[in-house]
């Protein structure tokens, strides 16, 4: 029954492909996490401030802050940041690389490849008649760049885009695709509130950041394709409150994350969720022995979505681990690797 159903499926996205006039791309796949922390927090784009990775989740959030390194006489005022993600997902096989560099507080400029893939795809002609086995890989590669005028973040991205069916005859290579992306932040804004109670300490938040993002299809040769319409959330508006709790000698990092996301009236809008805690090696003193996060999160306000995560940093490297849910029940676990070299 399952192989009946799986050379059903497999005909019809065979059929749609030679039939239309034009194949439609479906470019969701940059919506992906692009890291445990995003995945860990119900993949909302404040969830890793600073990393190169935002190049497609906010550019503008790739600036991370002034740094100068006194101890060296040259590159004293050039730092780097980079991120290497790996994951399976529904039967596709994920990857990701991103780096930045920052010079001082003035401009970062980052760049990155995307790479999914699924292979084995069983491809049967109209009347069921097995034909072989196909793939379908989708690349993305991505550049951009950051600022910081008068506390704004500031940030622009391009995608250049490629999707290829291999052994699917003419159809197989489908034109590129450019994606840009404009966004703008407010990060780690204070909120100067006196927090005594415990309660209060929960509620009112010690820092809050803010960010939007518009994303578009803007080459030419988008004229000439059919896009899916489920592809992309074009544009997004979200929260970061940031809190410090402090309770029986001990001090909590808390923050807490909400993102809206809309394709222009293509799909459903969708909210996200993340919550985490950090510090949790450090809660009562320095012990000088890395620092552990604990996260979690829903997307679109559903618990088949749940995702939880752990990210423990030592000197100026990030491991992270996240396990996230799928609308289908399943799950995914994601590996990251990050350097930060950015010591101030």
């Amino acid at each position: 029954m399952t192989r009946i159903i799986n050379i059903f499926l497999s005909i019809g996205l065979i059929f749609n492909i030679l039939t239309a006039d034009v194949a439609a791309v479906d470019i969701s796949f940059l919506d992906l996490p692009l890291n445990s922390s995003s995945a860990s927090l119900g993949n909302t784009f404040l969830s890793d401030l600073g990393n190169p990775s935002n190049l497609l989740l906010n550019p503008s959030n790739i600036w991370f802050g002034d740094r100068v390194n006194p101890n060296k006489t040259l590159f004293k005022r050039i730092f780097l940041r980079s991120s290497l993600s790996n994951y399976q997902i529904i039967g596709n096989d994920y990857f990701n690389i991103m780096g930045s560099f920052q010079f001082g507080n003035g401009i970062t400029i980052g760049g990155g490849y995307i790479g999914i893939n699924q292979s084995d795809i069983e491809h049967y002609d109209n009347n069921a008649n097995y034909l072989g086995e196909i793939s379908h890989n989708q690349k993305a590669y991505v550049m951009g760049s950051a600022i910081r005028i008068s506390g704004i973040n500031i940030g622009m991205s391009g995608a250049y885009i490629e999707t290829d069916f291999s052994k699917l005859n003419s159809y197989g290579e489908q034109d590129a695709i450019l994606v840009s992306s404009i966004g703008l932040s407010m990060i780690n804004k204070s909120i100067n509130i006196e927090k005594e109670e415990l309660w209060a300490q929960i509620l009112i938040p010690t820092k809050i950041s803010l960010h939007v993002l518009s994303r578009n299809i803007v080459s030419d040769i988008s004229t000439n394709i059919s896009i899916a319409k489920n592809s992309l959330y074009r544009n997004v508006i979200g929260f970061r409150f940031d809190n410090d709790i402090q309770a029986s000698g001990l001090k909590i990092p808390t923050y807490f994350l909400v993102d809206y996301k809309s394709n222009n009236g293509f799909t459903n809008e969708v909210i996200d969720l993340g919550w985490g805690v950090n510090n949790l090696f450090d809660l009562s003193g320095d012990l000088g022995i890395g620092d552990l996060s604990f996260n979690m999160g829903i997307q679109n306000l559903s618990f088949n979505q749940f995702s939880w995560g752990l990210n423990y940093s030592v000197f100026d490297f990030i491991v992270g681990y996240a396990s996230i849910g799928n609308a289908w029940g399943g799950q995914t676990s994601v590996l990251s690797f990050k350097y930060f070299y950015d010591k101030n």
